[in-house]
């Protein structure tokens, strides 16, 4: 892939990651589809439901982003494989908000032992491919870390903190030590946060720095083009 490609992608996978974010917060997902996932759903607005199913046309956006990401970690292959996720995992997931809220408003108004198998049926699924989505997920995102601090990547150390690794083990800190704080933060923090964060750093570090389809070119802090404070010249 070219600079000038990913100067064409780039800014679509920033706006894409966001819209699904949007999406996730209309929707009000704030553990992944938890057990009260579709008990509130007959009371969302239409429009916001038929946002979150549709958010899954943009997933096209997000796994180019995912791949943009990869050619900074000098590892295609993981681009590709994120990619294949985002695309059938994910896709599938968003899939599942139409006929959750169909069904929860069926239910709703008429609530037989039927239909709550019929939901318990659905949940059974969707459980499975979330499995599946956060251990692959897990996995891939963990390699990401590593290849990080490696310094071996087109991105400083720092960007392994911006993985939604990292918003895992702040939930986790925050439930020991402020669960508070962490309810007040969870309907806002969610996993399509993290991600949408991620993608949209790993985005401007494309688009500034221009070793970065560069194998040899490494997140040494005299040859990155996004300087902080922290970083003095030498």
């Amino acid at each position: 892939m070219t600079q000038k490609t990913i100067r064409r992608w780039a800014p679509w996978s920033i706006l894409g990651s966001w819209l699904i974010y949007v999406a996730d917060i209309l929707i009000a997902i704030s553990d992944g589809f938890g057990k009260g996932f579709w008990q509130h759903m007959p009371d969302l607005a239409a429009w916001k439901v038929d946002f979150a199913g549709y958010a899954l046309l943009l997933f096209p956006l997000l796994g180019m982003g995912v791949y943009i990401l990869s050619i900074g970690l000098r590892q295609k292959w993981l681009g590709i494989v994120g990619a294949w996720i985002l695309m059938t995992v994910c896709v599938f997931l968003h899939t599942s908000y139409f006929y959750f809220a169909a069904t929860s408003r069926l239910y709703a108004h008429n609530p037989s032992a039927d239909i709550a198998k019929l939901l318990e049926s659905f949940s059974i699924v969707k459980n499975n491919f979330l499995l599946i989505y956060f251990v692959l997920m897990a996995v891939l995102l963990l390699f990401i870390v590593i290849l990080v601090l490696s310094k071996k990547t087109a991105y400083p150390r720092w960007f392994a903190l911006t993985t939604p690794l990292t918003g895992i083990l702040l939930s986790r800190l925050l439930s020991a030590i402020a669960p508070a704080l962490r309810e007040m933060l969870s309907p806002i923090l969610i996993p399509a946060f993290w991600f949408a964060l991620m993608i949209t750093i790993a985005m401007i570090f494309a688009l500034k720095d221009k070793n970065f389809t560069n194998k040899e070119a490494s997140s040494c802090p005299e040859n990155s083009v996004l300087h902080f404070p922290w970083h003095t010249n030498r």
